[in-house]
This record gives structure tokens, sequence and C-alpha cells, in this order.
């Protein structure tokens, strides 16, 4: 960012999803800091949040 490169919205989004994932907490707050930054707004993943954050039971009886 310092040499002119400015991140995609894409590159961004896959960056905090990943921080999430591994439940990084200080490159998700530097990642949505980006995103205000360059304001950038990422909707529609509370589909995905929610898909992410349901508990599978392999009980079928």
């Amino acid at each position: 960012i310092k040499a002119g490169f400015t991140p995609s919205r894409d590159t961004l989004m896959k960056a905090r999803r990943r921080s999430v994932r591994e439940l990084d907490n200080e490159s998700d707050q530097q990642v949505q800091s980006l995103l205000r930054k360059f304001k950038y707004r990422l909707g529609g993943q509370a589909r995905r949040e929610l898909l992410f954050s349901l508990e599978y039971s392999t009980d079928y009886t």
C-alpha cells in the first residue's frame, strides 16, 4: 500500500474471510481498517457467516 498498490475489494474480502476462519482478530481489524480507508463495503456476508457457524451433527437417528 505504501508503494501505491491498492488492493481490490475481492482480495480484501478473501483476506478477511481467512482471518475470521483462523480466529486472527488482529488481521481482521487491519483488513477492516483498509476497507474503511478505501471506502469498500462488504455486504452479503451474513449467509456465508451463517453457513460457517453451523454445527453439523452426525446423529441421524
